[in-house]
């Protein structure tokens, strides 16, 4: 004769599983939500638009009030701005060739490092020093146009930077900078920019 086993389930109170139904609900909403605010910022970035005149030509300075400079003085007595920070949001950075009514012909160094909003800097005509480590850590930075008066680029000036693109004038000192470290550069002639 066989034996017959019955099994019975252990009865759960009405409260555990309201308080457990309540608890997955909390996580499948905290999870479609973090779901939701992932897929908006992937398609936010997908379609941001980053627009970009490329080559030397004349583009709009940003305000000066997004830069922190000193106004300093040669040994001459001609006074030329360093510009020694910057504390914007922009992606898109034209420095302007004139701050104050004065000349801009230096960038300090560490005066955009570490900077993970900047995708785009154009430096001006007239700036000779770009100092060392000044774009040094920064992230986003993609491309940047160095002018052809610039004659003193920093040694570490892009270090720890990747997929940058350097612009300049064919035969610059930004062009032999660039193929020493091994950094892209894409030249311009004056006849292909007039």
């Amino acid at each position: 004769m066989a034996v017959r086993y019955e099994i019975t389930p252990a009865k759960q109170s009405i409260l555990k599983r309201r308080v457990s139904s309540f608890w997955s609900l909390l996580i499948i909403a905290l999870c479609a939500a973090i779901v939701l605010l992932l897929a908006r910022y992937t398609i936010e970035l997908a379609t941001e638009e980053i627009t970009y005149t490329y080559g030397p030509i004349s583009a709009t300075a940003i305000a000066e009030d997004y830069f922190d400079y000193e106004i300093n003085t040669t040994a001459e007595g001609e006074s030329y701005v360093t510009i020694t920070g910057y504390h914007g949001d922009l992606k898109e950075v034209n420095i302007p060739s004139e701050i104050d009514g004065v000349r801009v012909r230096e960038i300090a160094r560490f005066a955009f490092m570490s900077n993970d909003v900047i995708y785009i800097v154009r430096i001006p005509e007239g700036v000779t020093t770009i100092g060392n480590m000044c774009f040094y850590n920064s992230p986003t930075l993609k491309r940047v146009y160095i002018p052809e008066t610039a004659s003193s680029i920093g040694g570490w000036c892009f270090g720890n930077s990747t997929d940058l693109v350097v612009e300049g004038i064919i035969g610059s000192e930004a062009q032999s900078y660039c193929e020493q470290r091994g950094i892209s550069f894409e030249g311009y002639s004056y006849e292909k920019v007039e």
